[in-house]
């Protein structure tokens, strides 16, 4: 069969998809409202999981309260319309994961400012189109009082930059970027240690913003960025000005029984569907997903959107679309012509919604968003197709087929 890698959530979109449709099946059961049941057992800040995760932020029912009333959730569900149904879901993901490479889950970087006034970040850590180079320029900017347009951040070339654990778990942006943060704050340190000679000031009286260094209360008085990063190579013998920075959450490794503290924090989201199926044919069409995810904090709130709305593309492709058929041995739908993914005409509104925890651990309280936000889009279109038919369905991906024979079962 076909080599096989980790996808984007691996392994948690899988369980979460049965743990939050039988969340339904039970809150059916006992006569309470889905959402009702979900609010009552949410995970909040200070909680300890059966698993020994420490949860220092959290903004899952925010997240609920967010998605219900975007969805018009109670309003909705009181007023059911015929063949139309909502299934509303929850997700908490690491922010990195220990127990996968128990030596080490950090990450390194330098800083680099040379005579010019040019800033580059050095990492291992991997841009797979997930905004990495946009944020951790943004981080660096924000340390040095300079525009994110003035920090370039290098590709990984393992000749030259620190190890790089690889891209998943969500470490990017909450363990990569900490690191980032890290160096660029040792890199202005130095920066400040000789302006501090050219303006005759102690350094914890100085500041850097938009491209100046300045005593503080006295931004005229300041002098250009790049003068002093001149000033410092040339005194230094030409060396660039360079800032190492490494992040190492607290997490712990975890036992035998698979218990421990695994990840520094902890993503949560929540996300509602609406779908319309027609009873004659099996079509299910969603009519729109709303998804609000605590992010920590948004350090750009458009590639955040754009993770959640890209993220919530993929988890419709993986309800409703995607699935490798095997005959004899060989896949049957090698191309994108037979595995099917969602195009653009397939994509319903997405609204996507941030909620700011502002983690103590993360890079200004940022956490990871790009896996969570995939995870909770299959339950919550299984469960708004149940809302609309009666029918649980049990396997992805949930075809017309399924939902046709089915149909026909509840008819006979």
């Amino acid at each position: 069969k076909l080599p096989t890698s980790a996808f984007r959530g691996f392994g948690n979109p899988q369980i979460t998809f049965a743990m939050e449709s039988m969340l339904d099946h039970l809150a059916e059961g006992i006569g309470m409202d889905p959402l009702e049941l979900r609010l009552r057992n949410a995970a909040k800040a200070g909680d300890v999981t059966a698993h020994g995760f420490h949860y220092i932020s959290c903004g899952l029912k925010e997240c609920f309260k967010q998605v219900s009333e975007a969805i018009e959730w109670k309003r909705k569900r009181s007023e059911k319309k015929s063949r139309r149904g909502l299934g509303i879901s929850a997700t908490t993901h690491v922010c990195g994961n220990r127990s996968f490479f128990p030596l080490f889950d950090g990450a390194t970087a330098y800083v680099r400012i040379d005579e010019g006034g040019n800033v580059k970040v050095i990492t291992g850590e991997v841009e797979v189109g997930q905004g990495l180079l946009t944020t951790y320029a943004t981080i660096v900017a924000e340390i040095l009082g300079i525009k994110t347009s003035a920090v370039t951040v290098e590709p990984p070339d393992t000749d030259v930059a620190p190890f790089g654990l690889g891209t998943w778990g969500d470490r990017g942006t909450f363990i990569g970027g900490a690191a980032v943060k890290l160096a660029a704050i040792e890199a202005r340190k130095e920066l400040l240690a000789v302006a501090s000679e050219m303006l005759e000031a102690d350094p914890s009286d100085l500041d850097c913003r938009e491209g100046k260094v300045f005593v503080k209360g006295a931004a005229e008085k300041g002098l250009p960025f790049h003068e002093v990063a001149a000033t410092a190579v040339y005194t230094r013998g030409g060396a660039p000005i360079l800032g190492k920075g490494t992040f190492i959450p607290n997490s712990e490794i975890a036992d035998s029984t698979r218990y421990g503290n695994v990840s520094g924090a902890y993503a949560f989201g929540a996300q509602a569907a609406e779908v319309e199926v027609n009873e004659e044919t099996g079509e299910i069409r969603v009519l729109q997903v709303v998804a609000a995810h605590d992010v920590g904090r948004a350090l750009n709130r458009t590639t955040t959107e754009g993770q959640i709305e890209g993220a919530t593309v993929q988890g419709i492709g993986y309800t409703l679309l995607e699935e490798v058929k095997f005959e004899d041995g060989v896949m049957i739908n090698p191309n994108f012509l037979n595995y099917r993914v969602p195009t653009a005409l397939d994509v319903p509104p997405i609204t996507s919604l941030i909620v700011e925890t502002i983690d103590p651990a993360g890079p200004f309280g940022a956490k990871g968003v790009a896996e969570p936000a995939m995870t909770p889009t299959a339950p919550a279109i299984a469960n708004a197709i149940y809302d609309a038919t009666r029918i649980r369905i049990k396997s992805l991906p949930i075809t017309p087929e399924k939902i046709f024979e089915n149909l026909k079962k509840v008819k006979v």
